[in-house]
């Protein structure tokens, strides 16, 4: 019942701001109730205990004040026909009709005022019964619906509709009702399809369970987890196709098409179970490696590719006795083609890239794929070691591990003293002076002069490149002297600046005090002055840059200092000095850089 189902009542308009419109609080007091029953006997007296008692416990209400009013009014009459009645009876005989008359007149009027009071208090207790009764009933419908439409967030709209449904019964019309039913039998509607889509999918009704799914998502895309369903349903029938697409391929003896289409489903789902397939997939496998070793521009990609196919291969059949013979086959072929290409592609590597570290890691990788797939060739063998050797012993040079260095350099040239070209030797010619100046400057001296002297035997292996003979027979004259072995000091300064042609240098491009400190060194030589031929020498090579010549060159991060050296026909020593490069032994940064070279070799 609503609020205006209460204002259609006739009752008379009563004023807010009177106190005895309002919901009276002793309305169910059982001595209100005897009140009102004493009220309507006429007992004033009884009357007017009650509502003294009433105010007892109400006190100070308008209401009661007013009922207490009419009372004591009527007690006052009541009493006054007492008094009257005694000259009445004098004058009874000459007034009864008149007496007669004004009591019947107060009588009507007494009761009648009774009446329409009593009236009018019964009406304001019925509207505060039925105000306190509708909003009960509204709390309680508000209720349901607050907890129809959690049902309905939570998923449970069959609870939710029967709540809705009682709220219906009783209120048609109650605001949010009818879009919380829609709601409820939307989702209950929703809930059948999600099931039936399911019953699509175990069926193997792919396209129906698809377009099932999709309706839901149309209608509600935040449905449970419809979307997943529709990718993993998008992914199965993606998959059925691309395994059709084998069977079909493999009749048009489309071999790539085949490997592309189970890339491809692994790629959509890695465990897909594609037995029905093994044994075409691997007559794919073979006939395109098949494909790679009848091509005779086969690059290193194809090799690598060849490769992964021959692993995929063998994965289809690891332990089948069945296809014992086709696996010897494959294995057979892939030898043959794959582990001598690798190792065909690693020699030219080397040959046409040189033997930096990037090169030999690459070169490495390839010998190592064709050992593997090769069984253990004695030739693959071999160059893994050496490339092994030499790759440990560049590393070490470029941790300054120079004595670790030599171990592995001196164990490779001895294998082959040709090996990379020439690079083997260069390097241990740099390791041996590297470790002639650790030991030099710690004054060690005897030990830095063998270290020189082997490196100045690689040195003079290394025709052509006199710089680097230049660098190591000036040290070993400082090691000389150290040793105070003065007149072979002075004889290996004045071989070494005789080996670049100084004195032709310094009178081009020197200073006169360089020219006159050079003659003077070799006029003390001559009259056996060793101690001052050794020390005139040593001033002429603190500054001996009038014999190099200069290239610039753009350096990049990470490069190694020694194969810039090597391949530009300098010296580490050289490259340090000219470019401030302290004892590093890569470039830190990319950079241009200054090569000095000594004039002939760079001719």
């Amino acid at each position: 019942m609503t609020d205006q189902n209460l204002e259609s009542n006739q009752f008379e308009p009563i004023e807010e701001n009177n106190p005895r419109t309002r919901p009276q609080p002793y309305a169910n007091d059982p001595a209100y109730q005897e009140l009102l029953r004493q009220y309507q006997n006429g007992d004033w007296s009884a009357c007017h205990d009650l509502i003294e008692e009433l105010l007892s416990r109400y006190p100070g209400d308008p209401g009661l004040f007013e009922f207490q009013t009419e009372v004591r009014v009527k007690q006052s009459l009541q009493k006054s026909n007492l008094v009257t009645a005694k000259e009445d009876r004098r004058r009874f005989v000459f007034k009864t009709g008149a007496w007669v008359i004004i009591g019947g007149v107060v009588l009507v009027l007494v009761l009648a005022g009774a009446f329409v009071g009593i009236g009018r208090y019964q009406a304001r207790l019925n509207y505060v019964r039925a105000t306190q009764q509708a909003e009960t009933l509204l709390y309680s419908l508000t209720t349901k619906l607050s907890n129809a439409n959690d049902l309905i967030r939570s998923g449970r709209p069959t609870g939710a509709l029967a709540l809705l449904e009682e709220i219906q019964e009783i209120d048609p019309e109650f605001e949010g009702l009818t879009e919380a039913i829609g709601q409820a039998e939307e989702l209950i509607r929703l809930d059948e399809l999600y099931l039936q889509a399911g019953q699509y999918y175990a069926g193997g009704m792919l396209e129906d369970a698809l377009a099932t799914y999709q309706e839901i998502e149309d209608a509600m895309p935040s449905y449970k987890d419809t979307r997943l369903r529709i990718r993993e349903v998008e992914q199965v029938i993606e998959i059925d196709r691309l395994v059709s697409v084998i069977h079909d391929s493999y009749d048009n003896f489309e071999w790539q098409a085949m490997v592309d289409a189970k890339d491809a489903i692994f790629e959509l789902n890695p465990a897909t179970n594609l037995t029905e397939v093994d044994e075409k997939l691997f007559t794919a496998y073979m006939n395109l490696i098949i494909e790679v070793a009848e091509k005779d521009d086969a690059t290193l990609e194809d090799i690598d590719l060849a490769q992964e196919y021959y692993k995929a291969a063998l994965a289809l059949f690891p332990q089948n006795k069945e296809f014992a013979d086709e696996r010897a086959e494959l294995q057979k072929l892939a030898t043959r083609l794959i582990s001598n290409n690798y190792y065909i592609f690693a020699m030219d590597l080397l040959e046409t890239e040189g033997y930096g570290p990037e090169t030999m890691a690459e070169a490495l990788r390839l010998l190592n794929l064709a050992n593997n797939i090769g069984a253990g060739s004695p030739a693959i063998t071999l160059e893994i070691e050496r490339a092994t050797l030499f790759a440990q012993g560049f590393d070490k040079m470029a941790r300054s591990d120079y004595e670790g260095a030599i171990t592995d350099l001196e164990l490779l040239y001895r294998q082959e003293p040709g090996y990379g070209n020439g690079i083997v030797q260069y390097l241990l010619f740099e390791a041996y002076q590297a470790q002639g100046d650790v030991f030099y400057t710690y004054a060690d001296y005897d030990s830095a002069r063998d270290n020189y002297e082997l490196a100045e035997t690689f040195a003079w292996g290394d025709y052509g490149n006199t710089l680097r003979l230049f660098e190591v027979e000036i040290r070993i004259g400082y090691t000389l002297r150290r040793l105070g072995l003065l007149e072979e000091a002075a004889e290996y300064y004045n071989y070494a600046l005789n080996l670049v042609s100084y004195q032709d240098r310094v009178r081009q491009f020197g200073e006169i005090s360089q020219i006159e400190d050079y003659e003077a060194a070799r006029e003390a030589l001559a009259i056996k002055d060793e101690w001052n031929a050794a020390r005139l020498f040593e001033t002429v090579l603190e500054d001996y840059s009038v014999i190099y010549t200069v290239e610039e060159a753009q350096a990049k991060r990470g490069q190694s200092l020694f194969m810039v050296a090597y391949n530009s026909g300098s010296t580490v020593n050289a490259l340090r000095q000219v470019n401030d490069l302290g004892i590093l032994t890569s470039f830190r940064y990319d950079q241009q850089i200054q090569i000095p070279l000594f004039l002939e070799d760079a001719e």
